[in-house]
């Protein structure tokens, strides 16, 4: 019989505490689909990728507000039903929302780019500005969707700044395509250092993954006119005020709440072009412990690339 995760009964825990896990139960008698619906396809999922949003919801802290039905299965996508997550062996979709795979790429790989890819190629392709070869790009972090648009970037002909707090992180980072990195526990004012190695003009782009703590840098290190994509909220609140850098330097702010079909399809293809390996963290089986597991080492952001989840029993 085929299983799946769900959330049930679940206990509000800080995302970042890694506790969340705790909310997850593998349910292992769950009928696999018979009926499928005209303009449908039963998939077979074989691996799930793990994001911050994703975690939050699983640990239902108030700082992502959602309501989760109880028996929810995680993992953002959408199926059949409404929004089923991918943490399953068998969900029933749309045929037009699916694309093409990379023949070159492992399942492991195929179940990271969705989220990361299609959130990188809407802010770099499909927002207000669109990302050009010779432009400057800064990403922050080490993370899925972080190292993502490092390597679209560089791969679409960019020149790519990234920050972290771990000089090996920074090696790392280094080897998938990043020309500068900055070490912003040794240069905590990171900015300045970005406006020197641009020549102090700034760059085209800022990948924004940390919030309101370190926006203000952000908009300090973008060029005149430079756009900042708003991907993320990992740091604490911090209030300021943005008017004057933002208004009187025609830079702008723009979130990315969201990626479509056509984002993924492109990120895809940006990737596939060159026959880029996606960065893959830590991949873990199907046990509850492993998956609990997968959370925890998603919170305590230790490791580089995205964290995977073997979908099913070997």
């Amino acid at each position: 019989m085929p299983s799946a995760y769900e959330i049930r009964s679940p206990t509000s825990y800080p995302w970042k505490s890694g506790n969340g896990g705790n909310n997850l139960h593998l349910n292992p008698n769950v009928p696999k689909p018979t009926s499928i619906p005209a303009g449908h396809v039963l998939v077979n999922i074989k691996a799930a990728a793990f994001a911050p949003r994703d975690v939050m919801i699983i640990s239902q802290d108030p700082i992502y507000p959602s309501y989760t039905q109880d028996g929810l299965t995680p993992l953002q996508t959408k199926g059949e039903q409404g929004w089923q997550g991918t943490l399953r062996e068998y969900g029933v979709f749309l045929s037009k929302e699916l694309i093409h795979a990379p023949s070159y790429l492992p399942y492991t790989s195929l179940a990271s780019l969705a989220s990361s890819a299609g959130t990188a190629a809407h802010a770099f392709f499909y927002g207000p500005r669109r990302l050009r070869a010779g432009q400057t790009v800064l990403t922050q972090g080490t993370g899925g969707v972080s190292l993502f648009a490092l390597q679209i970037a560089a791969a679409a002909g960019a020149t790519v700044i990234v920050t972290s707090s771990s000089n090996q992180k920074l090696e790392t980072a280094r080897s998938l395509g990043a020309m500068h990195t900055i070490n912003y526990v040794e240069t905590p004012a990171w900015e300045d250092e970005v406006l020197r190695l641009t020549d102090g003009k700034g760059v085209d782009f800022v990948i924004e993954i940390g919030g309101s703590g370190s926006l203000m840098q952000s908009i300090k290190a973008a060029r005149h006119g430079g756009l900042i994509c708003l991907v993320g909220f990992l740091t604490e609140s911090v209030t300021y005020d943005i008017i004057a850098p933002v208004l009187f330097t025609g830079k702008t702010i723009y979130g990315v709440r969201s990626f479509a079909k056509e984002h993924v399809e492109y990120g895809v293809k940006v990737l596939a072009e060159k026959k880029v390996e996606p960065a893959v963290g830590k991949v873990f089986g199907w046990s509850e412990e492993e998956v609990r597991e997968a959370v925890r080492t998603l919170a305590k952001w230790d490791v580089v690339g995205k964290i995977v989840v073997k979908v099913g029993e070997e």
